[in-house]
């Protein structure tokens, strides 16, 4: 069974998401955020995880996801979604006005 048949039949555990979230396959990622936001997962690992993620916003081809978006981009448009208090992340407070406008806007998108 591929890790995403595990996400879509919810065959996983906390451990195993994370894992997912540190695979560095944009699709594999993608895929895992989207489960956590669909079920809410608020664990601490995988939020702790997801802010340590939100570094990433680089745009080489790692950290690349869709479009201009990199894996921080979308890390913090998921925490966003989970109801986690942006401004409180270091990451997020060294944007500037225009970049957090998008990752606000990624997070009402119907892209995550």
């Amino acid at each position: 069974m591929t890790i995403i048949e595990k996400l879509n039949n919810g065959q996983y555990e906390i451990g195993d998401l994370e894992n997912y979230l540190s695979i560095g396959n944009a699709i594999v990622f993608y895929n895992t955020m989207h489960e956590i936001i669909d079920k809410k997962i608020t664990d601490p690992s995988i939020v702790q995880a997801l802010i340590n993620i939100s570094g990433r916003r680089e745009q080489t081809l790692e950290d690349k996801m869709l479009g201009f978006y990199t894996v921080g981009d979308f890390a913090l448009a998921t925490l966003k979604k989970l109801g986690i208090d942006l401004a409180s992340l270091k990451e997020y407070t060294r944007l500037d006005s225009f970049e957090k406008e998008l990752i606000d806007e990624l997070a009402e998108s119907g892209d995550l």
